[in-house]
């Protein structure tokens, strides 16, 4: 399908991308993930019904609609900038209106690195969305949730920085257990969607 097929199907619209320079060096610009990337989590089942996915700068909420919709998992969209959660419960609405509610999905207007980990987070998704920095602040509250909670969580990255990787690999207890080219006959090597898993 279309990237506008998917929005009708959804009853929702994610398009675009950020043009207004409001972007900063910690809060990176506002780009929903392809549908493609999308499709290739659905299809690999790194997603599972009862998994709970965090999307870290979710924007206009894309892929809490179509994992939850597709899968039926639950999606916890994580949005600093009012402007895009706004967005997301528009959207939400919208979804909603034609498909019925959906109390699996939720957004919530937060900064990432002051968002509580529940026990019931599993997934975290990150689209590149902020500078190395929160990420690494980020994933130490998820190694602490580990330790607290007792919970085993896959992160998901796409189109990653490489100072996420190496921070990963070097200064953690993940590592990467898979990744996937999205657009084979693409030339840019960040064009991957990469699996992390905890070592224990």
């Amino acid at each position: 399908m279309t990237e506008r097929e998917y929005e009708q199907l959804l009853g929702i619209s994610t398009t675009g991308i950020q043009t207004d320079d409001l972007d900063t060096y910690h809060d990176h610009r506002y780009e929903p993930t392809d549908y493609a990337v999308l499709e290739r989590i659905r299809s690999s089942e790194l997603v599972r019904s009862h998994d709970c996915v965090v999307d870290y700068g979710c924007g206009k909420g894309r892929l809490s609609f179509f994992l939850s919709h597709f899968l039926g998992c639950r999606t916890k969209g994580i949005e600093k900038n009012e402007r895009y959660y706004r967005a997301a419960e528009q959207n939400r609405y919208h979804y909603q209106h034609k498909h019925g509610l959906n109390e699996r999905i939720t957004f919530i207007h937060c900064d990432a690195a002051q968002y509580p980990i529940e026990r019931e987070d599993s997934c975290f998704y990150f689209f590149c969305p902020f500078s190395i920095e929160v990420f690494r602040t980020v994933i130490w509250r998820i190694e602490e949730a580990v330790d607290e909670l007792g919970i085993a969580p896959t992160l998901l990255l796409y189109y990653p920085a490489q100072e996420y990787c190496e921070f990963l690999e070097e200064q953690t207890r993940f590592s990467l257990c898979s990744e996937w080219r999205i657009f084979p006959d693409s030339q840019d090597p960040r064009e991957v969607l990469q699996v992390y898993r905890l070592e224990r």
